[in-house]
């Protein structure tokens, strides 16, 4: 999940429930299976970025629907099955899922497809989006970025 917000802002986004119990985890640590149920986040490229491992985000909406109230909220799912989403206002404005509905959505935006991956395509998306079309944005920037982990109380 990524908001459009500073990281001097995350409490005002994560919920009461969780606190940070860990600074300066790797993108691999933060979207590792160990994360359990907390969330990774950082900041990055004028965005928040919060990893949940346990993809809650994507399986429930409240919580990207209520924090769109205040901020620009934008979803991704990076699967072979990808899913992506925005949220403004407290409503859902943009929806995307699978690889050729993500396929179609790059083409409009004047970016091809590297390859027939869902993963990929939803790479490729997320550096249009997030990181303002930094083609491997996601290894050149994400992968050195530093997460705070954020565990359940």
């Amino acid at each position: 999940m990524c908001v459009k917000a500073s990281k001097q802002e995350t409490d005002k986004i994560i919920p009461d429930v969780l606190y940070k119990s860990e600074e300066n985890l790797f993108f691999e640590d933060a979207t590792s299976y160990r994360m359990e149920k907390a969330m990774g986040v950082t900041e990055l490229n004028g965005w928040l970025i919060i990893t949940d491992v346990a993809n809650r985000v994507t399986q429930n909406e409240e919580f990207p629907l209520d924090v769109s109230k205040s901020f620009e909220v934008k979803t991704f799912y990076i699967s072979e099955t990808p899913i992506f989403r925005t949220y403004s206002e407290g409503k859902l404005t943009e929806s995307c899922k699978g690889i050729e509905e993500f396929k179609t959505l790059l083409n409009s935006k004047n970016i091809e497809p590297k390859d027939a991956y869902g993963e990929t395509t939803s790479i490729q998306l997320f550096e249009n989006e997030i990181l303002n079309g930094l083609n491997d944005g996601w290894g050149e920037y994400l992968f050195r970025a530093k997460f705070d982990k954020y565990e359940l109380d």
